[in-house]
């Protein structure tokens, strides 16, 4: 909880390894899940525990809504 612009969903998209599918965005550091530096788990396996709701349609930065859900099921095949 806190105030609008204090990073909350930031922190988010960092966890689930959102913002590292924007052009230009640069990674340093780590973040730990379980021990693990998240950077090195397959995004794929991460977001499969680690997930995020948004308050309005949110597709991938560089995907439609439509190729975002399309993915959801061509993961669970």
């Amino acid at each position: 909880m806190g105030p609008s612009g204090s990073g909350k969903s930031t922190l988010l998209k960092v966890l689930n390894r959102l913002l590292e599918l924007r052009e230009g965005v640069k990674i340093e550091g780590e973040v730990k899940f379980n021990g693990e530096n998240m950077f090195n788990i397959d995004p794929i396996r991460l977001r499969r525990k680690v997930g995020m709701v948004f308050q309005q349609p949110n597709p991938f930065y560089n995907m439609s809504i439509d190729d975002t859900l399309l993915m959801q099921l061509k993961q669970t095949e």
